[in-house]
């Protein structure tokens, strides 16, 4: 979506993106944090072709078609929006309401001569999670020579809901009430 909603503290916003061409590009992130504008600017490195986390390309697929049709749940259906959803579908191989998906044995596809272009896809994909058990856990954070933050942790003080200094006067109160009913 142009526009993301309200995030929660522990909250992780994960943005999936289409790039044409290889190279750096500047990333630019602004959010109202407690009422203050803040920008966190960092440039990545786009690949021209990457092998890694091929699913990637059909999670991307799939959160475009959930705003197409949330575009035709809002302001009705078009053909053209219709169109674009059965488009990306049929290119990644997803189910949606314009789409379906045939079941049947190998030798159906080729009596029938139908195109099996999600077959590659899925092989390409189970090759990928091969590879990645066989490895490693890699480091992939895109923003690692500007970080957009300092630190893995919120910038506020505190692990959650309850602020430290709640919790020890808390504390202090029930000893007190404690102390009262003892005496």
């Amino acid at each position: 979506p142009e526009e993301i909603g309200s995030l929660y503290r522990g909250e992780q916003l994960t943005v999936f993106g289409h790039y044409w061409q290889a190279g750096p590009a500047d990333i630019r992130f602004t959010a109202n944090i407690g009422g203050q504008q803040k920008v966190y600017q960092t440039t990545v490195d786009f690949a021209e072709h990457s092998t890694t986390n091929p699913e990637i390309e059909r999670l991307w697929a799939l959160a475009s078609i959930e705003h197409l049709q949330s575009t035709i749940d809002y302001y009705g259906a078009d053909k053209d929006t219709e169109q674009a959803i059965v488009d990306i579908a049929v290119e990644y191989g997803l189910v949606t309401d314009y789409t379906s998906m045939i079941v049947v044995e190998e030798d159906v596809f080729d009596a029938l001569n139908i195109a099996r272009n999600n077959k590659q896809r899925v092989e390409t994909e189970q090759q990928a999670r091969t590879q990645r058990a066989a490895e490693a856990v890699a480091n992939n954070r895109a923003d690692q020579q500007q970080p957009m933050f300092n630190s893995s942790r919120p910038s506020s003080s505190g692990g959650g809901s309850i602020h430290p200094l709640l919790l020890v006067s808390l504390l202090l109160l029930s000893l007190q009430a404690l102390a009262r009913r003892r005496s």
